[in-house]
């Protein structure tokens, strides 16, 4: 009788296994196509056996049926790490190759309405002032093209900073929404604890859980740990977004005082910076990895100006008349210029923004400077300081700077804002003797408002009013008054063609304007290319290990359909075997 009522059990375990393989089988067919879904295996076990021996002491097991061992998710942790780390390398890619399309597109290289026409118009508007410099229509034509000229380089250099400033918003709505990831992580953490105390499994919990990391890994780069009661803790950049019993949020703040640039920090957790250290990124120490970083990277940290692109001292610039050098200033001017380059090469050449804004500044200031130069000539003067010592000065070449027809010199094409081009006072020369110069408003990089930078300068409004302010006519004092100035026009128009400007620090090239442009357009056109080359790789790359995680963690109708035949076979034969054990019971007590 015990044997059968043993027997009994068994039957019945085989149809509470057969039940869940049904079940699991129906539930994997329903969610063929929900996101994130892992299919679920039925893995059955022998239930413990009943052991006896005999009178010989022979051992004798009755088995007492089987059981589900585990519902077991075919998934790897392996692809997971793989796909989520390609994944994010791709989207780091992508918003560099992005960004450099859209600065393409406010250049006007994309639809041929380049920026390069209108710096040749201005050089062109000068052209034609050296042939009739008398003719005011020419004059007239110069300034408007010097206005127009303005006022695009302006308009360009504002819409690469609001496109700067606009990415702000991207990094806000990525950082609340990790806070929301991590958020849901930690709530299904728990729910797994007590699914998983009650000896249950939590497979569909597992499932949003995996299809969250696998969102946030688009954003920053994961690293994760699962622990034994199903927990799963995640840190970024070796900080805890989830940990055991709780989780973190990030916030954003300025990059510092004035900057409009945000950067995303931990509002908890100790706070500091999410992203610590300089812009530059490598796929060799795995420091190209989510879309955050690639916005943080291509952005940058400021908003960029030509003071920005250091530049090289010039030996001769340390040289006096008598062909002495200074070799202690020179080291001290190299050393500050490679600490320069350093600053350069970390923080401003990986951001694509940012770089875009350097060049286009330095640009401008080089169009803008050298105009001037010729326009209002200076010359350096060995004069005394307060303290007794000779010092040079930059003032006025009143010797030979051509003047306007009112017979005022001095008077630049672009001026700045804040700050006239001279000042006049008198100052005592390095004999003893003392003279009245208009002394030259040097360039202070620390006081944004004395550059010659596109922020602060237009064309000087003394022109706008009256053209006879040009100064195109010679100086009495040149030895040819009463004539045009052409050889400062032909000056200007011979140096358009100078090399006298470099794209980054890095490089020995000189370029002249045009020349520079197309470089600076090259440039942005290659880190296009290369980012965008990155991410056809990483596309590839993601789409094999998504192709391999399907292949294991996929539903497959076909093999549902047959273990749902299998386990509706083995219900049925355990049904018979029931009813086989009932009968015998039956017949066992009725005869008795």
């Amino acid at each position: 009788m015990g044997n059968l009522m043993t027997s009994f059990g068994t039957g019945v375990s085989g149809i509470q296994v057969a039940q869940v393989g049904l079940n699991t089988a129906a539930h994997n067919t329903s969610n063929t196509d929900a996101a994130g879904y892992v299919r679920q295996q039925v893995i059955v076990a022998d239930h413990t056996y009943i052991t006896n021996y005999d009178e010989n002491n022979g051992l004798r097991q009755i088995g007492i049926g089987t059981h589900v061992a585990v519902i077991l998710q075919r998934r790897s942790q392996f692809l997971d790490n793989q796909y989520r780390e390609e994944m994010g390398r791709e989207k780091f890619y992508d918003v560099r190759a992005n960004t450099a399309m859209e600065l393409e597109d406010l250049f006007g290289e994309i639809d041929k309405a380049s920026f390069a026409e209108d710096l040749n118009d201005i050089w062109c508007a000068f052209q034609e002032l050296s042939k009739t410099p008398d003719d005011i229509t020419s004059r007239e034509m110069l300034v408007a093209e010097a206005n127009a000229f303005l006022k695009k380089c302006n308009t360009l250099y504002n819409q690469i900073s609001q496109y700067q400033t606009n990415m702000n918003s991207r990094i806000t709505t990525i950082t609340n929404r990790i806070n929301e990831i991590a958020e849901e992580i930690h709530h299904i953490n728990s729910r797994v604890v007590l699914v998983e105390a009650s000896d249950q499994q939590a497979n569909d919990l597992y499932d949003r859980r995996n299809l969250l990391l696998d969102e946030l890994s688009e954003y920053v780069p994961v690293h994760t740990d699962t622990y034994s009661n199903g927990v799963v803790t995640v840190t970024i950049e070796g900080i805890p977004l989830v940990g055991l019993d709780n989780f973190y949020t990030m916030t954003t703040e300025p990059m510092e005082e004035g900057n409009p640039m945000l950067k995303p920090v931990w509002a908890d957790n100790g706070g500091g910076d999410v992203f610590r250290g300089t812009l530059t990124f490598s796929p060799a120490a795995d420091t190209d990895i989510g879309s955050l970083k690639g916005i943080l990277v291509t952005r940058g940290s400021f908003v960029g100006n030509y003071t920005h692109m250091p530049i090289e001292p010039k030996k001769e610039d340390y040289t006096d008349a008598d062909d002495n050098f200074d070799s202690v200033s020179y080291k001290i001017a190299m050393n500050k210029y490679e600490d320069d380059v350093k600053y350069y090469n970390n923080m401003i050449e990986p951001a694509t923004v940012t770089t875009m804004e350097v060049q286009l500044d330095t640009l401008i200031h080089g169009v803008v400077t050298m105009i001037n130069d010729v326009l209002c000539p200076n010359k350096e003067i060995s004069v005394l300081d307060g303290e007794g010592n000779v010092v040079k000065i930059k003032v006025l070449d009143e010797d030979r700077a051509p003047k306007g027809c009112n017979g005022t010199i001095g008077k630049e094409l672009f001026v700045r804002g804040s700050y006239d081009r001279y000042y006049e006072d008198t100052v005592t020369l390095a004999d003893g003797t003392t003279q009245t110069v208009k002394i030259y408003n040097e360039e202070d990089p620390s006081n944004i408002y004395s550059l010659y930078s596109l922020s602060q300068i237009g064309v000087n409004p003394e022109i706008i009013v009256d053209t006879a302010n040009l100064p195109l006519l010679e100086n009495d004092n040149s030895g040819f008054a009463g004539g045009y100035a052409s050889s400062f026009l032909q000056e200007l128009l011979d140096k358009w063609d100078d090399d006298i400007l470099v794209l980054d620090p890095n490089s020995n090239t000189f370029y002249n304007f045009n020349d520079y442009y197309t470089g600076m357009i090259g440039g942005l056109g290659t880190t296009g290319k290369v980012a965008l080359n990155y991410v056809e790789s990483a596309e590839t790359l993601v789409g094999s290990i998504e192709d391999q995680r399907q292949s294991l963690t996929g539903v497959s109708t076909d093999e549902e359909l047959v273990d749902l035949v299998r386990f509706q076979h083995m219900y049925n034969a355990c049904s018979r075997y029931i009813t086989v054990i009932d009968e015998m019971l039956e017949t066992i007590i009725t005869q008795l």
